[in-house]
């Protein structure tokens, strides 16, 4: 049944204000008015004046809907925030008294708003938290500074949470910023269809046998599978995100290993920094030399001594002068780049040139892997 104009199912879907957490109750009710077509009444009120005849039955159906959304609000409030609106007589009328006072005036307003600045500006990832935990913090900070009439874009909150995610997530941190695209807010579904893929590849690998599980796989994993999910979403290639952090470009006149992924280090020591300059005469930074254990596609698992951490590179690059002096017999020949064990003759990796005449190293880090399972093909790694 409907009361003026006002269908039950709208009755149903009223948000009771009660007087506190006004900044959520404001938003659902101004969904509300905007479903209903009333929100521009409320926010800037209409002039009750008319000089002609068909203004004078204009003023009337707007006065009509004025009393709807007058209606909405009444019957939004408990009995004990009523009284403060029930000599209102119309919709912005009463929309304003609460406002001001449970929103405050335009200083009160500013002062709160700096509140959350500071506090959106300081928040940060916790080293025990979920993802999802984290993101829904973030997103419930924003929307309180959007209550309070902030425009904050969602570059902006994006950029915020790639600045503040914990260590571990660095290369996926890595991945957004070169996909150039990704700036979308993950959302409830993004999540959970992440956290059902990986559960099927869970399943998947324990059916299999398969012979290696990452010990930080729950976690790690549905991070990655959300970037990916989102990725999808948006038209973004699959192997762009993913193959960032395993792509090692071989490089003939690079003269030391480089990475620009902080958290693929097993040792890094920050205070070797230097300049240096690459093939194109341009000069970077390098803030520290490290370890790196690196396990390629064929299932061997290596350690690359010196190499150096910058983080400028949009790629992470192999010297392959440096991959002789340390035991490393390479060859070109056909499309391919051959390495082998200079002591063994053990080949370590072929590499097949691609298209721009570059040759890419897929590697994984194993560093915190563990072996939980027999398999009978050690050249696969599951991370």
């Amino acid at each position: 049944m409907a009361v003026n104009g006002i269908s039950s199912s709208s009755q149903s879907l009223i948000p009771i204000f009660t007087g506190e957490k006004y900044e959520f109750w404001s938003i659902k009710m101004k969904t509300l008015f905007k479903s209903q077509g009333v929100w521009e009444l409320v926010e800037e009120g209409f002039v009750d004046q008319a000089s002609s005849n068909e203004e004078v039955e204009k003023l009337k159906k707007i006065k009509k809907k004025d009393a709807k959304a007058l209606c909405f609000i009444q019957q939004a409030v408990h009995d004990t925030i009523f009284s403060r609106i029930a000599a209102a007589t119309t919709s912005s009328q009463a929309w304003k008294i609460l406002k001001k006072e449970f929103q405050g005036s335009a200083k009160v307003i500013t002062v709160k708003l700096q509140t959350y600045r500071r506090e959106f500006e300081t928040l940060s990832m916790k080293s025990n938290e979920s993802i999802q935990t984290y993101l829904s913090r973030v997103s419930s900070l924003v929307n309180q500074m959007k209550s309070y009439g902030e425009d904050i874009s969602e570059e902006i909150v994006v950029a915020k949470v790639l600045r503040s995610l914990t260590p571990k997530f660095e290369h996926v941190v890595v991945a957004i910023e070169e996909s150039h695209d990704l700036w979308v807010v993950f959302e409830e579904e993004d999540v959970k269809e992440a956290k059902e893929e990986v559960e099927i590849e869970e399943d998947q690998m324990k059916r299999n046998k398969i012979g290696y599980f990452c010990a930080i796989t729950a976690e790690s994993q549905v991070i990655r599978k959300l970037i990916v999910v989102k990725s999808r979403r948006m038209k973004i290639t699959k192997q762009v995100l993913q193959k960032k952090m395993t792509m090692r470009i071989l490089d003939s006149g690079c003269s030391n290993h480089m990475s620009e992924i902080r958290s693929l280090f097993k040792e890094l020591d920050e205070s070797k920094k230097s300049d240096v300059r690459l093939g194109d005469n341009k000069k970077i930074q390098v803030e520290g030399r490290g370890t790196v254990r690196i396990r390629t596609s064929q299932g061997n698992a290596k350690i690359l001594e010196d190499v150096m951490f910058v983080p400028s590179l949009s790629h992470n690059l192999l010297s392959i002068r440096q991959l002789m002096v340390s035991g490393y017999s390479i060859s070109f020949d056909d499309g391919f780049c051959t390495i082998r064990s200079k002591k063994s003759g053990q080949t370590i990796a072929t590499v097949p040139m691609t298209n721009n005449k570059m040759f890419p190293l897929e590697v994984s880090m194993v560093e915190k892997c563990a072996m939980v399972a027999s398999s009978d093909n050690d050249t696969r790694l599951w991370h």
